[in-house]
């Protein structure tokens, strides 16, 4: 990817946080900058306000491992200062005036902005189950990947649906839509 790292760099990873050990370099720099905002672009696109991924860089040397508590202590309050201020570039498009929703909770995710009609059963035989366009495409792919022979990638969504009946979209760092 633009960070050409690999998992030898993965410091710790989970519970919603992790740890990346990187060179100092502009390349490593501008690639954290680069997946940042293109994963906050996806998320605001995808879930308004409501998830954001807040990343700060903290610089140091091979010395400074003596005193990682300290490293450790900044990076917790540039982390909470960076969540304090989430989207703070999308402020004009959060406070946009808009047509008011009828909204319902999705009965997987408990997301609260979405519209009553975008809601869909997660089965058939179950209306009442009803849930939001990204957790019945989570949902879907489940399903599909119990019998899958294989996963497809396409930039055609028509082939797409030959081979699935719910094809999942991403987009590429060039801006192109592929289905899987």
């Amino acid at each position: 990817g633009k960070l050409k790292l690999t998992r030898a760099n993965i410091v710790y990873s989970g519970g919603g946080r992790f740890y990346i050990l990187a060179p100092n370099t502009t390349t490593a720099n501008q690639g954290a900058d680069y997946v940042q905002n293109k994963i906050n672009e996806w998320l605001f696109s995808e879930f308004g306000d409501k998830l954001y991924l807040a990343m700060v860089k903290k610089e140091f040397c091979g010395k400074d491992f003596k005193s990682m508590s300290e490293i450790w202590s900044d990076l917790g309050k540039e982390i909470a200062e960076s969540k304090s201020c989430k989207f703070k570039g999308e402020l004009r498009e959060i406070l946009k005036p808009r047509e008011p929703k009828t909204l319902e909770l999705c009965h997987v995710c408990y997301r609260d902005d979405v519209a009553k009609e975008e809601l869909k059963p997660l089965r058939e035989e179950e209306p009442e189950s009803k849930a939001c366009p990204f957790c019945k495409s989570l949902f879907n792919l489940g399903d599909e990947l119990i019998d899958a022979k294989f996963i497809g990638r396409t930039s055609d969504k028509t082939t797409a649906k030959v081979y699935s009946s719910a094809p999942i979209p991403m987009r590429t760092e060039d801006g192109v839509d592929v289905y899987y």
